[in-house]
């Protein structure tokens, strides 16, 4: 049987750093069970050949549109990628009949997080057929054990880069963009806006207006928002669901008005939207207020796509829906953030809301009174 060669390397902001022999003993980063790369490696390589590399050749065929057959990969690159809270992932590059595929896997190595990437592996699948008109998630292709480790085949989203707020040299507030290609860079005000507006209409796209589900929960310190930014046009991409249900112990009401609903969405949103942690892994810090406004208008603009379904449910036009919005005092304003910061108490980011929550309502209510109907 033909076997395509595998190259091995580690993903880093200065290049592909290849894999030492000497150093495939080390664990992983971050890794409880202390797994060794060399084992890592290994069961990802014991993954994607399994049944005469089955799994990998149906992925590659979906995403090309016609079958292909093992000896057309000439190689395959397994390139270890920045690890995560819950998994350690790789991209899968396959150089077959002189062009490029790319896919990825996550690796989970401990129960608790094995269960997490199952349960993320089920919410992709069926959130990728309940919202067949998006491509904001990734696709998944197939999930099984090697040894003691859960692995999942999925869609990878090649020159796609996470960022986060950090500081300049002059210890202003800037965001990161973290471009392994291309060297990590400072994006311009407009980007930062665009950018953030298009994370607020991603997750906004994703609400059920019917059931009250929502993608939750979600973090930019988690890195789970990336980014393809350049030619002066920003592709967003969200790379995990990690939940996907009404917010446990906020809405219990069976019977809430769906109305009343979207606007605690739309209110725990442009909380959730101004956190991060400095540079993905300091203290949690605070988006400036351009983040307030590219929400606002992010969430209006999925709105209007979400406009029938509006109507259907909630019996009120994106138009008459922001009128109401409109028509609340800021006193009202700060009576409806209450509950919502009663439950989110428990929250380690909790200090740093209730520091800046008066500036956030007042800053809410403006840009919500300038947005045009």
């Amino acid at each position: 049987m033909h076997e395509p060669a595998i190259e091995y390397s580690i993903a880093s902001p200065y290049g592909n750093l290849p894999v030492k022999k000497e150093k495939l003993h080390f664990p992983l980063e971050g890794d409880k069970a202390a797994t060794a790369y060399k084992k890592y490696f290994w069961a990802i390589k014991t993954f994607i050949s399994q049944n005469h590399y089955a799994l990998l050749l149906s992925s590659i065929a979906e995403k090309l549109n016609h079958s292909v057959s093992l000896k057309e990969i000439k190689k395959i690159s397994i390139r270890a990628q920045k690890h995560g809270a819950f998994y350690h992932p790789a991209s899968i590059e396959v150089v077959i009949n002189n062009q490029t595929i790319n896919l990825g896997v996550n690796v989970a190595t401990e129960k608790s997080k094995i269960e997490w990437l199952k349960k993320e592996f089920f919410l992709l699948k069926n959130l990728g057929k309940t919202f067949k008109d998006l491509s904001y998630l990734p696709k998944v292709f197939g999930a099984d054990y090697v040894g003691d480790m859960f692995i999942t085949l999925v869609e990878w989203f090649d020159d796609y880069h996470e960022f986060h707020l950090s500081l300049d040299e002059k210890k202003q507030p800037k965001i990161i963009f973290w471009d392994f290609k291309n060297g990590y860079r400072y994006l311009h005000k407009e980007e930062e806006f665009r950018l953030y507006k298009e994370i607020a209409k991603i997750l906004t796209l994703y609400y059920n207006i019917k059931t009250f589900s929502q993608i939750y929960p979600w973090h930019h310190a988690a890195g789970d928002f990336v980014a393809n930014i350049k030619h002066n046009k920003i592709a967003v991409k969200l790379t995990t669901v990690r939940g996907y249900e009404p917010i446990v112990g906020f809405i219990k009401d069976n019977n809430i008005n769906p109305i009343f609903a979207l606007i605690q969405f739309f209110l725990i949103l442009s909380l959730k939207m101004r956190l991060d942690k400095f540079d993905g892994i300091g203290e949690i810090g605070w988006l400036g207020n351009f983040c307030v406004k590219a929400t606002v208008e992010g969430f209006f603009e999925a709105l209007k796509i979400k406009e029938r379904e509006i109507i259907q449910i909630c019996e009120v036009s994106c138009n008459e829906f922001l009128e109401l919005l409109k028509s609340f005092t800021e006193k009202e304003i700060e009576t409806l953030f209450a509950p919502l910061l009663d439950w989110y108490h428990r929250e380690k980011d909790f200090p740093l809301i209730m520091d800046n929550i008066k500036e956030h309502k007042k800053s809410l209510y403006l840009f919500i009174q300038e947005f045009p109907l």
